[in-house]
């Protein structure tokens, strides 16, 4: 069995994109985004885990993880107006944002003008950490 104990760190901000069955390519897609946007140092200064699944129980094909201070992981609502964000969606994907879209995310610090549901954060949290515990799914390497 995997790591019960396995948490993300709550101490840190911290955001989680997920990807469902269906919608493997947006998570490659925004990988590529993201890569491209640390190499030309337009990302926020985060830690980057991503997890896909190794089980047909797991409840979403894969997940993004992104830790680190809460003042980068505030910048991330900003990064994708970003002319070279816009610049790069343009040339890879036509301009549809939506190829490189999550079905959702959630995030331990909230945008501006809006709030954090902690008690639901925490729910959710936990149901993912406790898929990775049960091995439902495989930390996947980032080139």
């Amino acid at each position: 069995m995997g790591d019960p104990a396995f948490r993300f760190d709550r101490a840190q901000g911290l955001q989680i994109l997920k990807f469902p069955k269906g919608l493997e390519r947006q998570y490659d897609n925004h990988l590529k985004l993201v890569r491209h946007l640390q190499q030309v140092n337009v990302y926020p200064h985060l830690d980057l885990a991503a997890y896909v699944a190794r089980s047909p129980n797991a409840t979403l094909a894969r997940i993004i993880a992104l830790t680190g201070p809460s003042s980068e992981v505030s910048k991330l609502n900003q990064v994708f107006y970003d002319p070279k964000a816009e610049a790069f969606v343009a040339i890879e994907f036509g301009n549809d944002w939506n190829a490189i879209s999550p079905a959702s995310s959630l995030s331990n610090v909230a945008a501006p003008g809006c709030t954090v549901d902690v008690n639901g954060l925490e729910r959710d949290l936990r149901a993912i950490e406790e898929e990775i515990a049960a091995q439902l799914y495989e930390r996947a390497a980032i080139d």
